[in-house]
């Protein structure tokens, strides 16, 4: 999930609209996997922003997407112990 998290920051700071749309794809189905609904939602919204080509409010839904990551994460390492 990182390395498609990554893959979704550098590509929104450079504007390359298809990685926004393919790393927010590949997350999107991570997340639906594990259930995650709020962070579904952010990545749909990114690939969505990714497909028509969207650039306003791009690093607010990246730092968005990042935070539902971040929780999504925090609470998986919670059954590594």
């Amino acid at each position: 999930m990182e390395r498609a998290q990554e893959q979704a920051k550098d590509a929104a700071a450079a504007k390359d609209f298809h990685g926004i749309d393919d790393a927010a794809h590949k997350l999107k189905g991570i997340l639906s996997y594990l259930a995650a609904k709020p962070a579904v939602n952010a990545a749909a919204d990114l690939e969505k922003a990714g497909k028509n080509r969207q650039d306003d409010n791009l690093a607010h839904q990246v730092a968005f997407l990042e935070a539902h990551c971040l929780k999504v994460l925090e609470f998986i390492s919670k059954f590594d112990k």
